[in-house]
């Protein structure tokens, strides 16, 4: 489902200290770590959300934090700042989400600019088939229909619904 993957980009020139053991087609899950990463840029408006956390400084704190946010940062590393009340040197970067790995560029050592893909996610709990279907059998798809189906060279079956037939011929195989 194309509306199922992620990119993992951040929103601030950083370094990769570390990559997890993870690689393509790796499963991850919701909040494992991905990397460690060093943000000079992140480290600033990290103290400044420190100093107001431990002054209680409410109007500060807020705006501190939406700093933080507006840079992306997970509440996983807010946590982290609030609990040891220091700003680590690197931060683990979770995953966003469930999924399989489909790329990964992250590599230890590299600088990451702002905006770089460093890893591709796809949730695949959701999957699409896309089939051809002869023209003359199309009076009898239905949006919603419920179908089987079986991967050619496969004894499994799969069961699924209709959910947008393309409005398309093929000119050649006279399939949609």
């Amino acid at each position: 489902d194309e509306q199922r993957q992620s990119v993992i980009a951040l929103r601030f020139d950083s370094y990769i200290d570390r990559v997890e053991n993870i690689t393509t087609g790796s499963l991850v899950h919701k909040g494992q770590t991905l990397m460690q990463v060093y943000g000079p840029d992140l480290l600033s408006p990290a103290a400044q959300y420190l100093v107001a956390f431990n002054e209680h400084d409410a109007g500060n704190l807020k705006g501190a934090r939406r700093r933080l946010e507006n840079l992306g940062v997970p509440q996983s590393v807010l946590t982290v700042i609030e609990k040891t009340r220091e700003v680590p040197p690197s931060f683990a970067w979770p995953s966003p989400r469930d999924g399989i790995v489909t790329e990964r560029a992250a590599v230890e050592g590299m600088k990451a600019p702002a905006g770089e893909s460093l890893f591709r996610l796809a949730d695949i709990s959701v999957v699409w088939v896309l089939a051809d279907i002869p023209e003359n059998d199309l009076p009898s798809i239905t949006l919603g229909q419920t179908v089987t189906v079986k991967p050619r060279g496969s004894t499994q079956t799969f069961e699924g619904r209709v959910g947008l037939i393309y409005p398309t011929i093929n000119k050649e195989t006279r399939t949609a």
